[in-house]
């Protein structure tokens, strides 16, 4: 950059010779010639000069008005002219590298804020367990939802954190409703625990007091951490055939001595509410099927992206995590839409990359402060 600034400096139109003769076309060179007894002062304008040819430099021609066709020698060059002229090219040579370390250091700074500069406010938010259930399993920390008018959609210039305990409370009461008009028995959740895992227990009374507030009835069968496989399977197998039970959850992790992919197979497919068995997550990945349940926390991920009104047919959609009961159905339900959809995993080298192209993305993967707010372009709409 240097050299160029330099290069382009001196090649200028500002400082090409007839430029220079033209500002100075007022500034006298006193030049004394003796012809005879008499000193003459010749005064050189521009249009006394010419062109220098190749081989001879510039600043050593001038035609005055005794010898016309004569150029001036060396020893009677205009040096009160020429002196100016590299003044002005060593002031430049001093001054450019002064002003690129200049210009250096503010690039530097901005990059550097830019990068280290923790998450604001405004663009992460963690919501509690209680949140998260409420909300079919999503928690959502940055929202961006700037799109054109074309999409139909008012243009948002600040980000903007979606409300997803207001629309929990909105789906609650919509089932609420629909469950009093549908009459008859209330609709009856079981759900099935192996073991103390503390954070199953606080998932599982999320989930009866979500239950309780949509007018569901709701119980829990809980197992010692030393029921067999067989034990359990033998549970589900007694809940698939109670006609007054709609819904079963086997609540994971299992412990490690149970088959968790045996367990959940097990369950009916119209009562399959995890929505894991290979005929429900099966018919969400073809076309014109319709799965009996969907895994809840991908759909409650699509019904936030609904109900802001987000278009997704066209957009570019990244989902990081590739489990069975988030990122696989998460990416199925957004192929559906009409997204291009990318995968991140573990294995995925250079994620940010990836979900800097992202118009919209989920982030399933439970580890937080995982996804930068440099890694998220503007105007996307983000979910984890």
């Amino acid at each position: 950059l240097y050299v160029v600034l330099i290069l382009a400096t001196i090649q200028s139109p500002a400082f090409a010779p007839n430029s220079l003769w033209t500002q100075a076309q007022h500034v006298m060179v006193a030049e004394r010639s003796l012809i005879g007894s008499q000193t003459r002062d010749i005064l050189y304008t521009p249009s006394l000069l010419q062109r220098p040819r190749p081989h001879v430099p510039w600043h050593l021609h001038a035609r005055g008005a005794a010898q016309p066709d004569a150029p001036l020698s060396r020893t009677s060059a205009p040096r009160d002219v020429l002196h100016p002229f590299m003044k002005s090219v060593a002031q430049r040579l001093i001054v450019a590298p002064i002003i690129l370390a200049f210009l250096g250091a503010i690039v530097g700074v901005m990059q550097h804020v830019r990068t280290s500069r923790p998450p604001s406010v405004a663009s992460y938010s963690l919501f509690s367990a209680d949140d998260i259930d409420l909300r079919y399993g999503t928690g959502v920390w940055a929202t961006t939802a700037v799109v054109g008018e074309e999409d139909g959609l008012e243009e948002m210039r600040l980000t903007k954190r979606i409300d997803g305990k207001g629309m929990a409370q909105e789906i609650t009461a919509e089932l609420k409703a629909e469950i009093e008009e549908m009459g008859g028995p209330a609709p009856r959740l079981v759900v099935v625990e192996v073991g103390d895992n503390p954070a199953s227990g606080a998932y599982i009374r999320n989930k009866q007091r979500a239950a309780e507030h949509c007018g569901i009835d709701s119980s829990v069968i809980k197992l010692p951490n030393t029921a067999t496989q067989e034990e359990l399977l033998t549970t589900v197998s007694e809940l698939n055939n109670d006609l007054t039970v709609n819904g079963i959850i086997v609540q994971l992790p299992l412990p490690s001595h149970i088959d968790a992919t045996v367990v959940t197979e097990s369950v009916a497919d119209a009562k399959d509410v995890d929505g894991l068995c290979c005929s429900n997550i099966g018919k969400v990945a073809l076309r014109g099927q319709r799965p009996h349940l969907v895994a809840c926390t991908p759909l409650g991920c699509l019904e936030i992206l609904k109900r802001i009104g987000a278009p997704l047919r066209g957009k570019e959609a990244v989902v990081v995590g590739a489990s069975n009961t988030v990122g696989i159905p998460m990416m199925l339900l957004l192929l559906q839409q009409g997204c291009t959809v990318t995968v991140c995993r573990s294995d995925t080298k250079d994620t940010a990359s990836h979900t800097r192209n992202a118009d919209i993305l989920v982030v399933a993967v439970g580890v937080a402060h995982l996804v930068k707010e440099h890694w998220v372009k503007p105007g996307a709409i983000v979910i984890d």
